[in-house]
């Protein structure tokens, strides 16, 4: 925890607005930078990852990045009984329900209404198929991959 929160803290220092974590429990250092931060003049956000966080830290998170685990596993499932499950990598995203993003209700009177309006759209053309998410291969095996 306290080597997230000093990254996190350093990230801040070089002027980031928005800190998007990737860890566990050390997501409470992340927490704690942003919270430190947010004493100064310029209000800075963190983002709560791969589960709803937002109830952690409601006075410094935006919003969470979710996945639905069971729904994506269940997906898997159907596919490969159904005998439709590509060999591979599978990715599933907003676009088949498996991610989205939860904006944090207790964050909804300092988040600008045009801001929210803008996200509901993304959320809706990215289901849609109008708007691509970019994507990075992780793994060398995939089509494109390093």
């Amino acid at each position: 925890m306290a080597a997230a929160r000093e990254a996190a803290t350093a990230q801040l220092n070089r002027g980031a607005d928005v800190l998007v974590h990737n860890t566990d429990a050390a997501s409470f250092g992340v927490f704690q930078a942003v919270r430190e931060a947010n004493a100064g003049e310029n209000p800075v956000w963190a983002i709560g990852m791969n589960r709803d966080q937002n109830d952690v830290a409601p006075e410094v998170i935006a919003g969470s990045a979710a996945i639905d685990i069971p729904r994506a596993f269940l997906d898997v499932a159907s596919r490969f009984t159904a005998g439709t499950l590509p060999p591979g990598a599978l990715d599933l995203s907003l676009g088949e329900g498996v991610v989205d993003f939860i904006v944090n209700p207790e964050a909804l009177d300092r988040i600008p209404a045009d801001l929210l309006a803008r996200i509901d759209e993304a959320r809706v053309a990215i289901r849609e198929g109008m708007l691509e998410v970019p994507r990075i291969e992780f793994l060398e095996e995939e089509p494109g991959g390093p």
